[in-house]
């Protein structure tokens, strides 16, 4: 007896072994096929009583040999009758094939010769030439219908092979699926056919990938054997391994490995010149304000000069409270004030200017002021802990929120103009260098324009009202104030001319390229100078300075209050983004 299990449903089969080829299920109906392979584990049933009969040690050995033995055999009688058969089917087609050639020559010559006795036959006998033409007729067509038949009977011969192989759970292998290039190419060629059990394994032999490509085949093996003839069926699961180029994890790791140290020293390389330019523009910056100081401590003229200082002066102290307002475009307006060392500091990112003053006490509550004459400070707080309000000049209060010393000197790294404001005592004269010093937290760098005064002739303001005795000048003007008024999304800009008699205006955040040059005409800055624009039927304008603001009235009666503005600043924002003056009537 023998007995095996059926792959399609499982079930435990007992049956005779009788020698015989291939069994039924009897509960799905699945034919087995005892000769192949994948039944070896059937197992042998034998009859104890046959064991105990043995009349000898050689007897049992036979009785469990024999069907491994008889498994062999029929194995090797098998490969042999398909050898047989497979070369039998070879020479019978080499001998269709010489037959079926040997037939169109014989046809042909019977052909050409039938031609010709037709042709003789139709000159001679007219009348008996249709009955010639219609013999030739019939000829081709038993030829024609011969061959059709013949095609027909191997097509259907074919479809036959394959459907017995394919019941057998046989696939054919696919003559597409190449043994060279791209090993995932064959692959899905060799899966999508039907096959369960391919594999594809790496090499591991390549470290620079130069001689031999990635992913390239090596080998293809089937069943373990390298030499395999391809529109051949096997079995489904019959192993096939895919063996291709790749890159040993050692090699990947130290790629890997490779990149991150390149990458690190890039990172380095980075820091050490933003560090290294940070440091030569530090020293720039301390250069330039120590010129500055220089330069103003070298003027001999009776006007006050806001006394410039170096970075380190301000950080001396120690602060024991600081405090943060978002001003205009995002900037950072600082205040730190230190209890024990009587001063506060004011750090503004805006202007990037920063200026160190007296305070006289830290009694918040009635509110501390820092006065400069009639121009000021003013601070007070019922919880200096947490919320300041700091009032600028005349200008409504404004809270500062308290925030840590640390985030006020990372800010302050930024900053390139240092004044100590401990020494003036009065800010209503006018500087030699045009500066204001009533301010608004948006626009603070007024204290800050004397850093970049190259001429107090050019940027003062005169003492006395400008003459109106001359012929007004486009080229080369020497401007003397700007002033600005910000809106969420832009800016209007006047930069003005006392000497020259010019105001220049423009927008600039609204990407226009255009302003308008008005001519002073009249008037005074304390009861307003008329300027006139010479542009369709023209118009004129009134301008006021009054303190730090300067008040415009249109043509139409509508007053616009514009505060003062850094001059160098506001005149480089004209001059590098290229405006281009409307052409006048």
């Amino acid at each position: 007896m023998r007995a095996c299990k059926c792959p399609n449903c499982g079930s435990n089969l007992n049956f005779d072994d009788d020698g015989r080829e291939y069994v039924f299920c009897q509960f799905c109906g699945t034919k087995i096929d005892l000769m192949d392979e994948r039944t070896i584990h059937t197992e042998h049933i034998y009859d104890e009583a046959r064991v105990k009969n043995a009349d000898s040690i050689h007897r049992i050995v036979d009785i469990f040999a024999s069907p491994f033995e008889d498994y062999r055999r029929k194995k090797a009688e098998k490969e042999a009758r398909e050898a047989r058969e497979a070369e039998e089917a070879r020479e019978a087609a080499k001998a269709a094939q010489a037959q079926s050639q040997e037939n169109m020559e014989a046809f042909e010559t019977a052909f050409i010769a039938g031609l010709g006795w037709c042709i003789r036959f139709a000159k001679t006998h007219r009348s008996e030439t249709l009955a010639a033409i219609a013999g030739l007729a019939v000829l081709f067509a038993l030829f024609t219908g011969s061959s059709h038949i013949s095609e027909v009977k191997k097509q259907k011969q074919a479809e036959s092979i394959a459907a017995s192989h394919t019941a057998m759970g046989e696939i054919l292998y696919p003559s597409g699926a190449g043994s060279s290039g791209d090993y995932r190419n064959t692959y899905k060629k060799l899966k999508d056919a039907g096959f369960t059990n391919v594999t594809a394994e790496g090499a591991g032999d390549l470290f620079f990938g130069i001689l031999e490509t990635e992913n390239d085949i090596i080998e293809i093996t089937v069943d373990g054997a390298p030499d395999f003839e391809k529109n051949t069926w096997y079995p489904s699961d019959t192993p096939i391994v895919i063996k291709y180029h790749s890159f040993s994890k050692e090699t990947e790791s130290t790629i890997k490995s490779g990149a991150q140290t390149v990458t690190q020293k890039a990172q380095d390389a980075v820091n050490s010149a933003v560090s290294s330019a940070q440091s030569k523009v530090s020293q720039a910056v301390d250069s330039a304000t120590s010129a500055i100081s220089d330069m103003n401590n070298a003027q001999s003229n009776s006007t006050i000069v806001l006394p410039t200082t170096t970075r380190a002066s301000l950080m001396v102290h120690s602060y024991e409270r600081a405090y943060v307002h978002t001003g205009a475009d995002s900037s950072q307006h600082y205040w730190l004030t230190s209890a024990e060392d009587h001063v506060a500091c004011m750090i503004n990112t805006y202007d990037k200017t920063a200026y160190i003053m007296p305070l006289p006490s830290e009694d918040f509550t009635a509110g501390v002021s820092i006065s400069f004459s009639s121009t000021g400070y003013f601070l007070q707080s019922g919880n200096p802990d947490k919320i300041m309000f700091i009032t600028y000049g005349d200008d409504s209060p404004l809270a500062f929120n308290a925030t840590s010393a640390d985030k006020a000197w990372a800010a302050y790294g930024s900053i390139q103009s240092f004044y100590d404001l401990r020494s003036v005592h009065n800010l209503d004269t006018v500087p030699s260098s045009g500066v204001r010093s009533n301010q608004n937290p948006s626009h603070s760098s007024t204290l800050a324009s004397s850093s970049k005064t190259t001429s107090s002739a050019s940027s003062s303001l005169p003492a006395h009202e400008p003459s109106l005795d001359y012929t007004p000048s486009h080229k080369g003007t020497n401007y003397d104030d700007a002033y600005c008024l910000r809106y969420s999304e832009y800016a209007n800009y006047c930069l003005i001319s006392y000497q020259d008699k010019i105001v220049r205006s423009f927008t600039y955040g609204n990407e226009s390229t255009e302003s308008y040059v008005g001519h002073i005409t009249g008037g005074s800055k304390t009861t307003g100078l008329i300027v006139h624009y010479n542009y369709d039927s023209g118009w004129d304008e009134t301008i006021q300075i009054s303190g730090s603001h300067m008040i415009l009235t249109d043509g139409n009666g509508n007053t616009f209050t514009y505060t003062l503005a850094p001059l160098h600043p506001v005149r480089d924002i004209y001059t590098d983004n290229h405006y281009r003056d409307i052409i006048e009537n």
